[in-house]
């Protein structure tokens, strides 16, 4: 007789996970800040996130406002107007869209890194934390510091309009600088009735623009405007309003190449759940950058 064969099942090697006191921050960031939204939580759920790669002497301020103060302010505007008009003088034979109102064209001066009255903000919870961690300069002894933003609370205690606003046209014109409201007049045209007083423009408000670049798109990208404020946001809130909450994301104690492998580890996490600075940026330069931290960093 032929002895029955008795098929045994293979066993699968289990390699041991490696320990990393790290390895899983990124996900324990994201259950933090769900914890933090949960206490801010009211009736209107959407919340917005910024990320700051240290603890800047001018948090949650506008580029065009950084460095002025109530004496500087008239020059300031003056500056920001030159800007802008030397900006939409050399620039049209370098685009290659046609900007329709002021807003596209104050976007297009975000886009390109000139100093405005915009502060980023992103629907993306990731691109915040990526942010936050791509701009952190490891040589400090500074740590990387997240903000949640509840925009429509923002607009309710700015504007008594429990919306957040879409810039386009004469909408909110009152917060553009003087220079770009000549191209809405000249654009005018279903929306020509201005949705907030004319005499706005004195405190931050919440807006969406249109996504005119794929950048815009690919960071959810969304922005408080500031019109002539130029404090910081956190000095226009109080903490009883619960719109605004700062997560300062404190690393312990580590050297400088402990930071610096640190940073690249939560990078890397962040990869792993689909955000870099190629994908954020499209770019040259950040595929580039992209590349020589993956390989040679």
């Amino acid at each position: 007789m032929k002895k029955k064969q008795v098929k045994t099942k293979k066993r699968i090697k289990k390699t041991p996970a490696k320990k990393d006191n790290h390895s899983m921050y990124v996900l324990t960031l994201i259950q933090k800040i769900l914890n933090v939204q949960n206490e801010m939580t009211t009736e209107n759920q959407l919340f917005w996130y910024r990320g700051e790669g240290g603890v800047f002497s001018t948090p949650l301020v506008p580029g065009l406002y950084r460095s002025t103060n109530k004496k500087k302010f008239k020059d300031t505007l003056e500056e920001e107007s030159e800007l802008i008009n030397y900006f939409y003088i050399q620039s049209p034979t370098l685009l290659d869209f046609s900007p329709e109102d002021g807003w596209d064209w104050l976007n297009l001066l975000q886009h390109y890194n000139m100093p405005t009255r915009l502060l980023d903000f992103s629907e993306n919870m990731l691109q915040a934390i990526f942010f936050a961690f791509y701009s952190w300069d490891t040589k400090k002894h500074e740590h990387p510091v997240l903000y949640i933003l509840k925009p429509i609370e923002l607009n309710m205690k700015s504007t008594k309009k429990d919306i957040v606003f879409l810039a386009e046209n004469c909408h909110l014109s009152s917060w553009l600088p003087d220079t770009l409201r000549f191209f809405n007049n000249k654009t005018k045209n279903y929306m020509e009735k201005e949705i907030v007083p004319k005499d706005g423009g004195d405190s931050p408000v919440a807006i969406y623009t249109r996504h005119t670049n794929q950048r815009i798109s690919n960071q959810a990208g969304t922005f408080v405007l500031f019109g002539e404020y130029f404090n910081s946001l956190s000095k226009y809130v109080t903490d009883k309003e619960n719109i605004l909450r700062a997560i300062e994301l404190k690393i312990k104690s580590m050297d400088k190449k402990e930071r610096k492998n640190f940073k690249n580890k939560v990078l890397n996490e962040l990869e792993a759940l689909g955000v870099n600075e190629f994908n954020t940026f499209s770019d040259l330069e950040h595929l580039s950058n992209y590349l020589k931290r993956k390989h040679f960093d």
